[in-house]
């Protein structure tokens, strides 16, 4: 009987963490969507940093990304990463500057691995929400 509780439990415990990848992959393919947006920044690019710190906006709250998934994400939302010498660093760049700047925070894993998550902005009250 306990065991059943527990494999019970555990069924729910998956179920939670589908739905939030779930969550996630359909936030990803909102931002995708976006990127494709011809009124995004100035003539429809928007820089490294600001790409950067939307993939790990956009990310569900538990999932952190390592600095190769970010490029990864990057490059397949459309990001051009040619005529750069050394793409990896500046990513890794634009990561340590995120987490100093209080936009990101990082982890290291068991073997030395850096993960990344966002730190989601909160919503600012504007004076059309307080007057309402």
């Amino acid at each position: 009987m306990d065991e059943m509780k527990s494999l019970r439990e555990e069924v729910i415990e998956i179920e939670k963490r589908i739905a939030a990848l779930s969550d996630a992959h359909n936030l990803i393919g909102e931002w995708f969507k976006d990127l494709s947006n011809p009124s995004i920044g100035h003539a429809g690019e928007i820089g490294m940093t600001d790409r950067i710190r939307e993939i790990l906006n956009s990310q569900a709250e538990f999932q952190s990304l390592s600095p190769t998934h970010v490029r990864d994400i990057l490059v397949r939302g459309g990001f051009s990463l040619e005529g750069r010498s050394n793409p990896m660093a500046e990513v890794h760049t634009v990561l340590r500057r995120l987490v100093a700047g209080g936009e990101a925070t990082a982890h290291e894993d068991d073997h030395g691995n850096m993960f990344y998550l966002g730190i989601k902005p909160k919503k600012r009250r504007t004076r059309e929400s307080r007057a309402s």
